[in-house]
């Protein structure tokens, strides 16, 4: 009996005992420690640097291949342009002007030929390809899922099969597409409000005035956004009114100012013909 009275008794003790040694701090088991997020970025700073330089490369062995007729299109509709020629009304085009001015730009910066192709093929892919990145790093949660998105899209951005290495105007709808999503993840991050808006409005009009065909994309895309938030650092999501209001505004007013603009030069019958009318039947 006292044999077994001092077992039940020394089981308690050494329980306790145990108890105070697995709540003791300094013997617990600490969880790893993650690599400081710096050295992160800079390793996707790299893999995109990487990236860039690769699909720079790709697009020099085609610098000098013939320029499909849309292109060719734009590259003469933009050096008129800069002799004074007026859209739509002297030199015609059924697309939205933002492409043309584009090409304008580029033939006034760097010269008329290739090489105005050139730069603007590589401004579109290095939009996309950070604009992918941001993308793929907010949905999959990390950034070697960004990584893996940037990869993939340096691998089919030079597609010759797809035409994936000339800057026709769907390169400048990605670019501004995926900048308008990247920028609602971020805007969603940091909690921005309405000023925040004025940058989504601006890449949103820039994106329509490309082509039309994107508004439905950009405003589903927004609309999504607005009715369900998503939660940052488990904290309550909220709607953005200023924001969301600031980016319609946006749009609008560019919309409004480009009308505005083609009507003050004499031009609004043939702008809406060419713009409106004819696109209905494309």
């Amino acid at each position: 009996m006292r044999a077994s009275s001092g077992r039940s008794e020394g089981r308690p003790f050494r329980l306790r005992r145990w108890s105070a040694r697995m709540n003791d701090e300094s013997l617990r088991i600490r969880p790893r420690r993650r690599p400081p997020i710096r050295s992160h970025k800079w390793i996707s700073c790299g893999v995109l640097a990487v990236c860039f330089a690769a699909i720079a490369a790709v697009r020099l062995h085609t610098f000098y291949e013939p320029l499909d007729r849309d292109l060719a299109g734009y590259m003469v509709i933009g050096n008129e342009l800069l002799h004074g020629k007026r859209l739509y009304a002297e030199i015609w085009d059924h697309k939205p002007p933002a492409i043309h001015y584009t090409y304008a730009a580029a033939i006034a910066a760097v010269g008329y030929g290739p090489q105005a192709v050139y730069l603007l093929g590589l401004l579109t892919s290095g939009i996309t390809l950070v604009g992918v990145y941001i993308v793929g790093r907010e949905i999959g949660g990390d950034r070697l899922s960004g990584i893996l998105g940037a990869l993939f899209l340096a691998l089919i951005c030079s597609d010759l099969g797809l035409e994936a290495n000339q800057p026709n105007v769907e390169a400048f709808m990605n670019a501004s597409t995926v900048s308008f999503l990247a920028l609602l993840f971020i805007g969603g991050r940091i909690g921005a409000g309405w000023r925040w808006g004025l940058i989504l409005g601006s890449i949103a009009a820039a994106s329509t005035l490309f082509k039309q065909v994107t508004a439905p994309l950009i405003g589903l895309a927004g609309v999504c956004f607005f009715l369900f938030p998503i939660s940052y650092n488990g904290q309550r999501p909220r709607r953005q009114w200023g924001q969301a209001l600031s980016t319609v505004m946006v749009v609008v007013g560019a919309w409004l100012a480009v009308c505005f603009w083609y009507r003050a030069q004499g031009d609004w019958r043939e702008f809406y013909g060419a713009v409106v009318l004819y696109n209905q039947a494309y």
